[in-house]
């Protein structure tokens, strides 16, 4: 059952998800910049209370009119266009090498589209079956197929992989101490 045309197959579609890597950049920066903002006026003592809420308000509402045609085109993206990846119905997942049924899923795990220095990973959807030796990878795909799959089989373990978990947190580990550290040898 390989290369299956997965236009034929009837069911929801789960598309290559374009525009949603921009999406989280530009939230993170919406979480981000007031932080900035603030251990910066901490530190160079202008601190004011009073304007951290107009700070974080203006950063939102910066981020999100950035985000607005994004938001559009992923919408889009998710129901009209982009190259589909698999599709699930009630028996199980198309993808583009076979299918898996839901009774032989026991878990899902989701890793997240993570960029390098020389070029982006996709992101991936790693389907565990009864059978130990057979673990589907499907690539690019969207992580609401953990969502989808979920509402049609409650009892299947969805999760982030441990390896994704630990690169959102050395991130945001590095991002939360470095700023201090290079505003306070900038400060000197």
């Amino acid at each position: 059952m390989k290369n299956i045309n997965l236009k034929e197959i009837d069911g929801k579609r789960f598309r290559r998800q374009y525009f949603t890597f921009i999406i989280y950049i530009l939230l993170s920066f919406m979480i981000f910049l007031p932080y900035c903002m603030t251990v910066s006026k901490l530190i160079y003592c202008d601190f004011d209370s009073s304007m951290i809420l107009y700070d974080v308000l203006t950063t939102v509402i910066v981020c999100f009119i950035a985000q607005l045609p994004f938001i559009v085109l992923a919408i889009l993206n998710r129901f009209c266009f982009g190259k589909i990846i698999c599709v699930a119905n009630e028996q199980g997942i198309y993808h583009k090498n076979g299918f898996v049924a839901w009774k032989d899923i026991t878990r899902i795990e989701y890793e997240f589209q993570s960029p390098t220095k020389y070029r982006m990973y996709p992101s991936y959807a790693f389907i565990y079956t009864n059978d130990e030796d057979k673990t589907v990878q499907i690539t690019h795909a969207p992580m609401y197929l953990l969502k989808y799959a979920k509402r049609i089989k409650p009892n299947i373990e969805t999760k982030i992989t441990k390896d994704s978990k630990r690169s959102l947190l050395i991130f945001t580990l590095i991002m939360v101490i470095a700023v201090p550290l290079i505003m306070l040898l900038d400060n000197n």
